[in-house]
């Protein structure tokens, strides 16, 4: 037989093949031939769109199927049937307390993988961002870059201020997931120090991380000193202080011999942890301070509150103990310590606790307290549109419903948890390091 014969031979077949596969879904245009399996034809959709396909990707001759299909008809098909829309996307950011008011959400809601654009209103920055990136904290690419690299930026300028000569690795992998990395480390002091945003660390997102993080270095023997973003926000000075005195940076010494003690007034007392301890006021029925014998200036501070619930009943909390501001006071606490004994007497137990964000409690294993355990990291509320911190037993659920009628929250749920309500009103939640709790029996 003749080439010509077979090819048309074969362009029949192929015709028959292709009008029992496609049925009507596609039709050859009329300038385009068959050639083999391999070369591609022309064809047009009934939904008028031309593509060039070869025979073999497009057709099932076996099964009488086709392959592949009109590729965007079928992007339509599943757009105008997905059930999750950008509507449904927003109401999820708003469970997590995702400032959506603060957002234009723009063009369509494909999938958690595919971007959308957003604009930020309060910078009026429009940019492409994944829905999931979204879910898990992303803001806007502007803002949070720009806040954070120059919040931890000025606190690494400090600490290099601090320690001039000393080497300090930043972005330091000295962890055994090589994928974590603390934001500052001193190789020569064993200290690595992380400044942690309140947004990036909260307890969904976190989920303890920092906590095992601090864990694994203690077992590496590397202090870990973890500043938060409202600490450095709103008591920069007090930070800088701990950590110099954590660092061994303190220039001005004061010997507790050159002191004397005297009991502080309940609103001197206030004003003086206001300024100087980064937990402020406490409530507490003894105060002792160490006054300069010259100049009678208050430089050190013990107070002692009434039993929690948690604690027994000759049980006495030893809740704030500091210093002045960038001073060490050297043998205040054990003097301050041997006052209060003397004052509240024997058979009580001094319990107090060592705030593992900055301290491991050094001054209490040396001045007799014995290690009882170790605290679990405890949550703290945030809100959202402020970044204002506040203590979890302002926002207890039994007292919600009174915080709604007094306007300090918008609603109330009694089915849902606490924290679940708090993310409604636009709070969500922080973990600390968790603390060392010691013990002294007088």
């Amino acid at each position: 037989s003749s080439p010509h014969k077979d090819n048309k031979e074969k362009t029949k077949k192929f015709v028959s093949d292709f009008n029992r596969c496609t049925k009507g879904e596609f039709e050859v245009l009329p300038d385009q031939h068959y050639i083999n399996a391999q070369t591609s034809i022309r064809l047009r959709h009934t939904c008028g769109i031309e593509v060039d396909m070869t025979p073999t990707n497009l057709l099932n001759v076996g099964k009488g199927t086709i392959k592949t299909g009109c590729k965007p008809c079928k992007l339509k098909e599943r757009d105008d049937n997905q059930r999750y829309s950008m509507k449904d996307h927003i109401k999820v950011l708003e469970g997590k307390g995702f400032p959506v008011e603060e957002f234009n959400f723009l063009g369509t809601y494909k999938d958690t993988e595919t971007k959308i654009e957003v604009t930020h209103l309060p910078c009026n920055t429009t940019f492409s961002v994944r829905p999931r990136e979204q879910v898990q904290g992303n803001i806007c690419t502007k803002c949070t870059s720009k806040q954070k690299s120059r919040m931890e930026k000025t606190l690494l300028d400090e600490v290099v201020k601090l320690l001039p000569d000393v080497e300090i690795i930043e972005q330091a992998r000295i962890l055994d997931d090589k994928r974590m990395e603390v934001d500052m480390y001193i190789p020569s002091m064993k200290i690595a120090i992380e400044f942690n945003g309140s947004w990036w660390h909260r307890e969904e997102v976190n989920n303890g991380r920092d906590y095992k993080k601090l864990l694994e270095l203690a077992e590496k023997d590397i202090r870990l000193i973890t500043v938060r973003e409202h600490e450095w926000r709103d008591s920069q000075e007090k930070v800088i202080s701990r950590l110099s005195s954590i660092l061994g940076c303190v220039n001005n010494s004061i010997y507790a011999r050159n002191t004397y003690v005297k009991e502080v007034s309940s609103s001197d007392k206030s004003k003086f942890l206001s300024d100087n301890h980064l937990q402020g006021k406490d409530k507490s029925f003894l105060n002792l301070g160490l006054y300069t014998k010259d100049t009678d200036v208050l430089v050190s501070l013990m107070t002692l509150s009434r039993p929690r619930k948690s604690m027994n009943g000759s049980d006495i909390e030893l809740s704030r103990f500091c210093n002045l501001l960038n001073t060490n006071v050297v043998g205040g606490f054990s003097k301050l310590l041997k006052a209060t004994v003397k004052i509240i007497g024997i058979g009580k137990t001094i319990r107090t606790y060592a705030n593992l964000s900055y301290s491991l409690g050094e001054v209490y294993t040396k001045n007799g307290f014995t290690f009882s355990h170790i605290s679990n990291p405890s949550y703290w509320y945030v809100k959202h549109s402020t970044g204002k911190v506040y203590h979890r037993f302002n926002f207890r659920k039994g007292i919600l419903s009174e915080l709604v009628v007094k306007g300090k929250l918008n609603s109330f749920d009694p089915e849902l948890n606490e924290k679940t309500n708090m993310l409604v009103n636009g709070y969500y939640t922080i973990l600390d390091c968790g603390n060392y709790v010691f013990t002294l029996d007088t």
